[in-house]
């Protein structure tokens, strides 16, 4: 099984792009990353409502069917040049 950090803070989130095999290897890294952001802020103020602010979860991660991609992509370059972009 494969995992990756979700992170989330008061304006935005997404996924880091590294891809761990080991869910406690992804969950300590993830953990670093959060004091690290916490770390940089200026203040103590500052620090406190960045503990609570930025949060993270381990999701399992499924490498995408590299097929049905092209397939998509490849259906969607049709539509554009013979259907959408055409008239």
């Amino acid at each position: 099984m494969k995992y990756k950090v979700l992170w989330s803070n008061a304006h935005a989130s997404d996924t880091f792009p590294d891809v761990f095999t080991n869910k406690r290897k992804a969950e300590r890294w993830a953990a670093a990353w959060k004091r690290e952001m916490v770390a940089i802020e200026p203040d103590a103020e500052a620090r406190r409502d960045a503990r609570n602010e930025y949060e993270w979860e381990v999701i399992e991660y499924v490498e995408p069917d590299t097929e049905a991609y092209v397939e998509d992509e490849q259906s969607l370059d049709y539509f554009n040049r013979h259907i959408a972009g055409d008239r």
